[in-house]
């Protein structure tokens, strides 16, 4: 899938969250769908006794980097097969599955240091899989490139990703009923955030 456009550009939080409500609203079925479907087997790893967390290290970014080349063709006017998006995710999946562990040691490095740093790290670095996934890059230059697209707007991305942080919390609280709308409408901010920048 080609991206819309090559030129960084300014991030709008409350613009990705319009246009993700207004992307929602054509293809909820499919994207909520597949985004609850997902949610549910990572939260099912996650409690598999002694091994989920080891089970979860591998399958979780693999899941969501499904989750993100389904949202993304769809922002691009594409509608994938279930065998193009798993097409797609073989085709990085070892690179998905590094970049998720490099990831998690680069932020949690940053955290155990000072919060600050970890805190700088884990927002810069929230494009690494779809960066992996959409253009094909090694895991550091993934790393490198969320990492110093992010900085010239991180108080954005920040906010975005608090804002969708908060909208997720507060409809779990509700008996989780919200996370049907709330889990897709965040992804989608969050690609449109991706492709804006």
């Amino acid at each position: 899938f080609e991206p819309a456009s090559t030129q960084p550009g300014h991030l709008d939080p409350l613009a990705c969250f319009r246009r993700a409500w207004l992307l929602l609203t054509r293809d909820f079925a499919l994207l909520a769908g597949w985004t609850l479907l997902v949610a549910i087997v990572i939260m099912v790893v996650g409690i598999i006794p002694y091994v989920g967390w080891l089970i979860g290290i591998v399958v979780n970014n693999l899941l969501m980097a499904g989750v993100y080349v389904l949202f993304l063709a769809r922002i691009r006017g594409f509608t994938p097969s279930l065998s193009d998006v798993v097409g797609v995710v073989s085709a990085s999946a070892l690179t998905i599955v590094l970049a998720g562990l490099a990831q998690a040691a680069m932020t949690a490095v940053g955290l155990v240091l000072l919060i600050l740093p970890g805190i700088y790290l884990a927002v810069g670095y929230a494009f690494v899989i779809p960066l992996v996934i959409d253009r094909g890059m090694p895991v550091w230059d993934a790393m490198e490139l969320s990492r110093t697209t992010v900085h010239r707007q991180w108080f954005q991305t920040f906010g975005l990703l608090l804002a969708a942080g908060l909208l997720i919390l507060l409809s779990a609280m509700a008996l989780g009923i919200g996370l049907v709308l709330t889990l897709p409408l965040c992804t989608a901010a969050l690609m449109f955030a991706y492709e804006d920048l």
